[in-house]
């Protein structure tokens, strides 16, 4: 039996995407059965309530104290393959994974950080020149962003592009936005659109009934099972500008792309330079930026970014990354 490190953090401001994304890869070592698996988590009591109610097995991380988190692995032993997954990952914490593992593997978009890993992974197609810097095999595309299993259904099932907007998704991801999605809400409330927004559970509070009294086409879904199937069913998506505007983007669906963290600026523009999408950047003008670029999302320019995303995205990154770190 072959044993995996899984690393990441999550929570705050740190957001919830790189949580989710290491549960896919959890729960693709689980179900083979030949693999011993060790998920180790930094976060909050949001993100640790998360896991004990989906059941998950995991280790908290509770502070950054590369010490202790060592002697936890070297407890285990050695691992055959360690993935990390953390915004910003150091050189330290690389190295403690790095040298109890027979293989380190590092997911990172942002690519601002060094790395030691023998292969790296940037799920976001990045412009920035990361060759000259990094000598470990690198794949940097798009094509690599893994999805859970309820996403491949639909991946290459033919999406309707209807001639008027009529269902709206929003979709900033699983982090703290309630104050964002409030904004959002008060800007759609007039534009006569069914609306459902999804959001996750960190302080969501009161939220869902502030929505939903501003308009009875409003609703508002916690943690919702079958996302792929709401987006897949909808004419426009307002997404976050990290993880979740590919997830839409493999939904073959059109969208504005609306980023919640100062890092996902350069994810997004480089997104839009591929794929003619709109964006609005961190703390940028929500109203009226967001209201006008819908009305700029006629037939025309949603069939051309729908039909740009089905000859992209058709099988899922997650499948990707287990061939290129297995084999």
């Amino acid at each position: 039996m072959k044993t995996i490190f899984l690393r990441t953090s999550a929570g705050g401001k740190l957001g919830w995407g790189n949580l989710h994304r290491v549960l896919i890869f959890y729960d693709y070592f689980k179900k083979k059965k030949s693999f011993n698996i060790h998920l180790f988590v930094k976060g909050n009591k949001d993100v640790f309530d998360f896991l004990k109610k989906k059941k998950v097995k995991f280790s908290k991380i509770n502070n950054f104290n590369l010490k202790k988190e060592e002697s936890k692995l070297k407890k285990i032993g050695k691992a055959n393959l360690s993935f990390i997954e953390v915004l910003n990952p150091t050189l330290g914490l690389q190295k403690i994974y790095k040298d109890n593992s027979k293989k380190l593997v590092v997911l990172d978009d942002i690519l601002k950080s060094k790395y030691i890993s023998e292969i790296l992974f940037s799920c976001q197609t990045n412009k920035i020149s990361i060759k000259k810097r990094i000598k470990q095999t690198i794949y940097n595309d798009f094509k690599y962003f893994p999805l859970r299993d309820n996403f491949n259904p639909f991946l290459n099932k033919k999406k309707r592009i209807r001639k008027k907007i009529s269902k709206v998704v929003v979709f900033l991801g699983g982090g703290n936005y309630r104050s964002i999605y409030l904004k959002v809400a008060k800007i759609l409330n007039n534009m006569n659109f069914r609306v459902d927004f999804l959001v996750g559970s960190e302080r969501c509070g009161d939220i869902k009934r502030k929505v939903e009294s501003l308009n009875k086409n409003f609703n508002l879904f916690i943690n919702l099972k079958n996302i792929p199937k709401k987006i897949f069913e909808s004419d426009l998506v307002i997404c976050g500008g990290g993880y979740t505007k590919i997830e839409t983007a493999y939904l073959k669906t059109p969208l504005i792309s609306l980023s919640v963290q100062k890092h996902q600026n350069n994810l997004a523009k480089n997104f839009r330079a591929q794929f003619g999408i709109d964006f609005i950047r961190f703390k940028g003008n929500y109203d009226p930026t967001l209201k006008k670029l819908i009305i700029k999302q006629n037939f025309k320019k949603r069939m051309s970014i729908s039909n740009k995303f089905s000859r992209y995205f058709s099988v899922n990154g997650l499948h990707r990354i287990i061939r290129k770190t297995m084999h």
